[in-house]
């Protein structure tokens, strides 16, 4: 009870046992009892109460996780943080362990026992550790998580507390972040090898080039009956597959610009088909139906069968173990109801679909494909950058790519590319121009390559021409200055020591502003050449080049001349 000291004015709590004093016929005429003051303790248990609340009230408002779990029990005390961040009620987990342990990401489980495990053996006062949760919601929550060990006076453990904080977000970032570096470490290589790919592309095909040109030569000099005539035109199909091996060098080399013309997406097809057939598995059996009515479409032939070659090989990938690779053209009319309208405008589209017998497409793995460096193939195995690259060359082309997939079914890719509306007045000027013939005229060839300009000589002096030549661009301006109202065109390499191609067209240029020159690299239209182009030169071969296209170039400018 409590009371008031009349002495001292103190409140004063009291505890007592009370006893009635009764008379000899049984009346209570008094009270017997003993009482102790217990102030002391009462203030002591009021403190601790008062402890315990603002425990319970910090833990409660807590946004971390506070758990305590007693051997032979479970888990005794859990605080609301749990349920926000996993998902899963106080009643469900009190008395028991299990559950919250089968929350704990498969892949992080065994070093949480191991962990606890130590704990629990005093190998370790406090444990700390990063593990990733699953929420109740399936959602994956990564936690940070402090455990200690509370043992009695003789040793034996008696309980495992534990404060773990929700570091999704942190752990999110820092994986995106890495995700990023790595990328970007990714394009570096990237650039790094398409430099060196570029490098070694020009020079290749600067020797192809001469290769080329003197087999053609040779070809032109021997009669029709020649057992020589085969063995060369070995040589030519081989110096043309080089070339094409070299242009896809020079495509992966550069984020190049579209050089459109007219073509057929069969001839296209069957190109792949070619390139296919010597790196995919025997146990793949490639089929074609190729439409006989399609339009011709305008595109950049190399980067249309890059496109196409990419998903082709995606397909190849997703047959392991052998099946059929299908690969169609047709013509399709795009209204505003056709599947994929939305991802282009309406109007008549070659379509070429490539269909495989693999193991199909996961709707989640199908949302992300498209996006760079997304790959479901090994370390090492794949880059992600084929099927990004495919999307990008078709979106330049106006075009769009559908895809149709289901598990255990295969999948087909759908590419659409607008017919060409220019067809026939293009093809009219082109057999215009064909029919010219060949204006013969004189010739500077300029080149640091001795064996190309050799090469030159001997295939454009065949033809009629005349030819003079210089092996730097310092020789050729002071040649050019001396004989410049007996040359009628100039063939000229970009890539030279001392003098480049730029100076020495400028140079050229300043002697006389209406020279004709026809520039020439083993690189492509890119960079210097495009420069020069947007100067004032007036044709751009790249290297190497059929004699028929070198001369019809020839020709041109000296007639323009």
């Amino acid at each position: 009870m409590e009371y008031t000291s009349p002495i001292t004015g103190k409140s004063k709590r009291t505890s007592g046992v009370y006893h009635p004093y009764r008379n000899s016929k049984g009346e209570i005429v008094g009270v017997i009892g003993i009482v102790r003051d217990i102030t002391e303790l009462w203030l002591s248990e009021q403190a601790l109460r008062a402890s315990e609340e603002r425990f319970r009230r910090l833990s409660e408002n807590l946004p971390d996780i506070i758990v305590r779990w007693i051997p032979g029990y479970g888990l005794d005390y859990v605080n609301p943080a749990l349920e926000k961040i996993l998902g899963i009620k106080k009643e469900d987990v009190i008395g028991k362990w299990g559950i919250l342990m089968s929350m704990v990401h498969p892949e992080d489980a065994h070093s949480i026992k191991t962990d606890l495990l130590n704990l629990g053996k005093r190998k370790e006062e406090i444990v700390r550790m990063e593990c990733r949760m699953i929420a109740k919601s399936g959602a994956i929550v990564w936690i940070d998580v402090l455990w200690k060990a509370i043992w009695n006076e003789n040793g034996n453990l008696v309980a495992l507390e534990a404060i773990a904080r929700d570091v999704t977000e942190r752990k999110n970032s820092e994986i995106e972040n890495s995700r990023l570096q790595q990328q970007l470490l990714h394009s570096q290589k990237l650039e790094a090898i398409g430099a060196l790919a570029g490098g070694m592309a020009h020079d290749f095909n600067n020797i192809l080039a001469i290769i080329s040109g003197t087999t053609e030569f040779l070809m032109g000099k021997m009669p029709s009956d020649s057992p020589h005539l085969s063995q060369l035109a070995r040589i030519k199909r081989s110096t043309r597959k080089a070339r094409d091996l070299s242009m896809k060098l020079l495509t992966f080399a550069r984020k190049e610009k579209l050089s459109v013309r007219a073509a057929c997406a069969n001839s296209l097809v069957l190109d792949v088909i070619d390139m296919l057939k010597g790196s995919i598995s025997k146990k793949i059996v490639i089929k074609t139906r190729l439409a006989d009515d399609l339009k011709k479409i305008c595109v950049d032939t190399n980067q249309i069968s890059q496109a196409v070659l990419n998903i082709c090989i995606n397909a190849c990938d997703a047959m392991p173990d052998g099946g059929e690779l299908t690969i169609e053209t047709a013509m399709n009319e795009i209204c505003n109801v056709s599947p994929g309208a939305a991802s282009g405008v309406p109007g008549l589209y070659c379509a070429i679909s490539i269909a495989d017998t693999g193991a199909g497409i996961d709707p989640q793995v199908k949302e992300k494909m498209f996006e760079p460096f997304f790959t479901t193939k090994d370390m090492g195995k794949g880059s992600g950058l084929g099927l990004s690259i495919s999307h990008g060359i078709i979106e330049k082309h106006n075009g769009f790519i559908t895809v149709e997939s289901e598990l255990g079914k295969g999948s087909v890719f759908r590419i659409f590319i607008p017919a060409c509306e220019v067809e026939e007045a293009e093809t009219a000027e082109e057999s215009r121009e064909e029919t010219r013939g060949v204006a013969k005229g004189s010739v500077f060839v300029i080149d640091d390559d001795r064996d190309f300009v050799q090469t030159m000589r001997d295939v454009l002096e065949s033809e009629g021409f005349s030819v003079f030549f210089s092996y730097s661009g310092r020789e050729a301006v002071k040649r050019y200055d001396e004989l410049k109202n007996s040359i009628d065109a100039v063939l000229l390499d970009i890539m030279m020591p001392e003098m480049d191609g730029a100076e020495t067209f400028s140079a050229l240029k300043k002697i006389n502003p209406s020279a004709k020159i026809a520039l020439c690299s083993g690189f492509s239209e890119e960079g210097k050449a495009s420069d020069l182009m947007n100067s004032g030169a007036d044709a751009f071969v790249q290297k190497p080049f059929i004699i028929k296209e070198i001369i019809d170039v020839l020709s041109k400018l000296i007639r323009k001349g």
